[in-house]
């Protein structure tokens, strides 16, 4: 479960610097 939520933060990382709007869809 560690390395999922490892790889999920890097993945939200990376969308969030691409994308700054991932951060209200991250809410949903």
């Amino acid at each position: 479960p560690f390395s999922v939520m490892t790889l999920k933060g890097g993945i939200e990382r990376i969308l969030k610097k691409e994308i700054p709007e991932v951060k209200e869809v991250q809410s949903v």
